[in-house]
């Protein structure tokens, strides 16, 4: 077979990856698919098709909630533990920094469901820095994975890439792209197994479809050939080979029918809203014309005139049926963001409703941090870190997605618990934070610091607050905005 050949369950999956991407991509790419997404209705020829696509409105409710969840995730800053800030600050092949490539992640896998992550270096140089190359769902097109020797290995990875090829043309600015497979394996030698690396391209010279290997390397870590293929998957719920189905599909399939829906709704009205000018007993070789300083004469006493109007429930019924489906996507699109502040409920109903629909967004969080983590271990791995400083390494993303205000109540109990000494300072101020009192973007520390300069430096983290000090709430139309003391 073909380098290009494509894994079962990746033929299983692309067109549900399509449906997701070009729906949250918006109106242009679902009505630039023309039938695909919208069938002609009977008879209708190209021009009358071409209108009645034109006047259906896409809803985009799916690129919509992508937007909401991911600002939900982002909303507070994740936290990372990292031994080389340099690599923070640029971390993939394509220049993004790893906020913006940990939001990349968490996008991805709300649309497909599937995303995935090579660690490598430019060359087999040891002294050149790692790097994260990213890969859609659509472009992990193959893999294998094997028990061997107790673990569960992967073994080979087929990953398509597009790489730049010069212009036909003497225009400098004009280039063009092919593809090419990357083939990560891991093949014998000695009494193990170690990663290899080929570049495939198509061979233009003949008339069949043949692959040419153009590129073949064995990349080493302290001159050692890694045992493993540095890739990390990230799917809805777990990170192996296997693709999951995509956490938006079923929103995505609604928001289509709405598409449809609202085609059917706006050709009906185009055809029954339009007045339509009727007559009976007048000639029909005349041409008639309608206007203030126009009239009709008949010389039959018993001709009429008129205007047709609508009187049916068909358009009413296709307006209801879309109200019911914009508030289906809505429901769909909450149960990915549950609010997880809810009233007390028994730990088992908790413990059930989150392994369920609820706990999709947190599914998410928690496979793309973990994810993100390995990815940071693979690239520190490489640039030799120290192997206590490997496995220090910590990546998580924020799981609070709801913005909700400590009660006063609650504050006022917590003050009291800190007066009294129940509680230390930093105990006190983590919960303000978590409780969203503190200001956006100040944290523990810095608002420990703002302590320290107010108080010239009197209180520390380690000593609780005398009782002779009294605080009270301030507060702006009932919101709570801070505290002071009296």
């Amino acid at each position: 077979m073909p380098v290009n050949t494509t894994h079962a369950d990746y033929e299983a999956r692309q067109e549900q990856w399509k449906r997701c991407r070009d729906t949250v991509e918006g109106s242009d790419a679902i009505k630039g698919e023309g039938t695909v997404y919208l069938p002609k209705l009977t008879a209708q020829d190209g021009n009358e098709y071409g209108a009645y696509k034109d006047r259906a409105l896409f809803y985009g409710a799916a690129n919509r909630t992508v937007q909401g969840l991911v600002g939900a995730v982002f909303r507070k800053e994740f936290t990372y533990t990292y031994p080389m800030e340099e690599h923070i600050n640029l971390l993939t092949t394509d220049g993004l920094d790893l906020w913006e490539a940990a939001r990349r992640v968490v996008k991805e896998i709300l649309i497909t469901g599937r995303y995935g992550i090579l660690v490598d270096t430019e060359g087999d140089a040891e002294s050149q820095r790692a790097f994260a190359s990213a890969y859609s769902a659509e472009n992990i097109v193959n893999w294998r994975a094997q028990l061997v020797r107790g673990r569960v290995l992967l073994t080979l990875l087929v990953l398509r890439e597009e790489y730049e090829v010069p212009s036909d043309t003497d225009d400098e600015f004009t280039t063009g792209s092919k593809t090419q497979y990357r083939v990560l394996k891991l093949v014998p030698a000695g009494n193990g197994l170690i990663y290899t690396q080929e570049v495939h391209r198509q061979n233009t010279s003949k008339n069949i479809d043949t692959w040419t290997v153009v590129e073949r390397i064995t990349p080493v870590r302290n001159g050692v050939p890694l045992d493993h293929i540095p890739f990390v998957f990230f799917n809805t719920h777990q990170s192996t080979p296997a693709p999951e189905k995509p956490p938006l599909l079923d929103l995505v399939d609604v928001n289509l029918s709405h598409y449809r829906t609202s085609a059917d709704m706006e050709h009906g009205a185009h055809y029954t809203a339009l007045p339509t000018a009727w007559i009976a007993g007048f000639p029909t070789t005349k041409e008639f014309k309608i206007g203030s300083q126009v009239a009709w004469v008949s010389d039959k006493t018993d001709a009429k005139a008129g205007f047709l109007e609508f009187r049916g429930q068909g358009l009413g019924a296709l307006r209801e049926l879309k109200k019911d489906k914009e508030h289906l996507m809505a429901i769909l699109g909450a149960r990915l963001l549950e609010d997880q502040r809810r009233a007390a409920e028994a730990a088992d109903t908790y413990r059930i409703r989150q392994s369920g629909e609820g706990g999709a967004l947190a599914a998410i969080v928690r496979t793309a941090s973990d994810g993100m983590r390995r990815v940071l271990q693979e690239i520190a791995e490489w640039s030799m870190a120290a192997p206590a400083e490997v496995a220090g390494i910590k990546f998580q993303l924020n799981s609070d997605f709801i913005a909700e205000q400590m009660k006063p109540e609650e504050l006022r109990q917590l003050m009291e618990a800190w007066q009294q000494g129940g509680i230390s300072q930093d105990t006190f101020l983590y919960q303000l934070k978590e409780g969203e009192i503190l200001p956006a973007g100040r944290s523990v520390e810095d608002e420990k610091s703002l302590i320290d300069a107010e108080t010239g430096g009197g209180f520390k983290s380690d000593n609780v607050v005398p009782m002779k000090r009294e605080f009270e709430l301030v507060q702006n139309n009932g919101k709570i905005t801070g505290i002071k003391e009296k």
